[in-house]
């Protein structure tokens, strides 16, 4: 079966990995980069690389967007003029809630399938909690996020730089989101939402409680400059409480461990859970099917958490 032909616009960390996950597939790769260095190495692993997107031979192509997120909008627009309509960008999607109207406005003008690759939530860890909680009828209040590692090296290369220095909001942050919007579904079709405490004195820190339509709430905590590898999620109801320990990946540590899912009820354990888990494939993988297949059940609840996720962050960019 033909494959659509994948263009990674950017071979820089994450263009790297991405390019690693579609090698995995057998997906057939071309890459858009300037930096020599960089042209050397995707040269080096046997793909074909093109200096700008006129370059590239005509096909049908997924351009999948690893640029910084303030040249996402830009890159876009330049993929629809070259002719797709078949788009993955990294996360965040967007740095601003005008820019976010701006991409909207382009995907509904254009028929432009567009998803965003928030690894985390195709996940079979988020997808082994999203079981249970159905399983046990868990109606979550509650939910307890941390994501802290350290990204030191991804500020001195000016990633998140776009508003002020550093901009925590673009790191781990999207991804806390994003998943707590999953797991309080369907509470969180339209929520309104409160900041109810946020911890700004340390520029690498943040804690902040987040508060949906007075019931639900997100405990928030990520630290960019944590040494070791922090991904914990707690849900709870009151009763139940589930947690997950996401994997680390083998480029992150030199072992890698699998992650964990656990169910707990009023303290006593009920189900234990080892999963090994490469979410990066997953969810490549996911988002890409979804747009070869025009799988609208995977592209718009992708473009709703979307919309939601941004306009949550847009709100704590207002207190830092």
């Amino acid at each position: 079966m033909n494959k659509d032909k994948v263009v990674i616009c950017g071979f820089g960390k994450i263009g790297l990995i991405h390019a690693q996950k579609f090698m995995e597939m057998d997906i057939p790769l071309n890459v858009i980069e300037t930096n020599e260095k960089r042209q050397e190495l995707a040269k080096g692993m046997g793909l074909k690389v093109y200096s700008s997107m006129q370059d590239l031979p005509y096909d049908d192509y997924v351009f999948d967007i690893c640029l910084p997120n303030t040249l996402h909008l830009d890159w876009v627009k330049k993929a629809v003029d070259w002719g797709s309509n078949k788009v993955i960008l990294e996360k965040p999607a967007t740095t601003s809630l005008e820019e976010l109207e701006d991409l909207e406005k382009i995907v509904e003008e254009n028929q432009v399938r567009l998803v965003v690759n928030e690894n985390y939530l195709y996940s079979h860890i988020t997808a082994k909690v999203l079981d249970i909680v159905n399983k046990y009828g868990i109606k979550p209040n509650k939910v307890y996020s941390d994501f802290s590692k350290n990204r030191m090296a991804d500020f001195h290369k000016k990633r998140g730089h776009h508003l002020r220095h550093p901009h925590i909001t673009e790191m781990e942050v999207p991804h806390q989101i994003s998943m707590m919007l999953l797991l309080l579904r369907p509470h969180s079709c339209s929520p309104e939402v409160m900041i109810d405490s946020i911890d700004v004195d340390n520029p690498y820190f943040l804690q902040t409680d987040i508060r949906f339509d007075d019931k639900y709430w997100l405990d928030l905590r990520s630290d960019l400059k944590r040494e070791g590898i922090c991904r914990e999620l707690v849900i709870s109801d009151g009763e139940y409480r589930v947690y997950a320990d996401y994997c680390s990946y083998a480029f992150e540590i030199a072992k890698p461990k699998p992650g964990l899912v656990q169910l707990w009820k009023n303290n006593r354990l009920l189900e234990s859970h080892d999963i090994y888990d490469d979410n990066m494939n997953i969810s490549l993988r996911t988002l890409y099917d979804a747009l070869c297949n025009d799988d609208n059940c995977i592209i718009e609840p992708n473009m709703d958490l979307v919309k939601k996720t941004t306009k949550i962050i847009s709100r704590l960019n207002n207190y830092i």
